[in-house]
């Protein structure tokens, strides 16, 4: 059997993630604050269930581990949700599987991943300030 080098094979990542505008410290931050005021619960950011939370420093967390429901029946899945640095003025809001991925169900766990992901959004936007984008200002010469 010889190896076709025309043909290539997708890499499928489980990961989902989106760039939200909350720099880093203010997102950790706000995260902290809503998992602590219960704004991160069952029926309020796409059915999330929060098992344990990573802080940073007290008041803040880099993310948590929880439970994404896919069904009402069967179709829970383990969760990693995690608050990482992109830019100066962003950071970046991920979600993947803590274990193995579903082998059923697969486009719910996506439709899902999205959802909680929108939810986290609302959530960070509504507990920060976020500035709006610094205009040049030419200079005189």
């Amino acid at each position: 059997m010889s190896h076709d080098p025309t043909v290539t094979r997708a890499v499928t990542s489980w990961h989902v993630a989106r760039r939200v505008p909350v720099p880093h410290a203010d997102a950790t931050r706000a995260l902290g604050e809503a998992l602590r005021t219960g704004a991160i619960a069952p029926g309020t950011v796409a059915d999330v269930t929060v098992d344990t939370v990573r802080h940073t420093r007290p008041g803040e967390a880099r993310g948590f581990t929880g439970r994404l429901r896919l069904g009402r029946v069967l179709g829970v899945i383990r969760v990693e949700v995690e608050v990482e640095p992109w830019s100066r003025t962003e950071s970046a809001l991920g979600v993947r599987p803590a274990r193995r991925p579903p082998n059923y169900r697969v486009d719910r766990y996506f439709e899902r991943a999205i959802a909680l992901l929108d939810g986290l959004e609302t959530c960070l936007l509504e507990r920060t300030v976020v500035l709006p984008a610094r205009a040049e200002v030419p200079r005189a010469s």
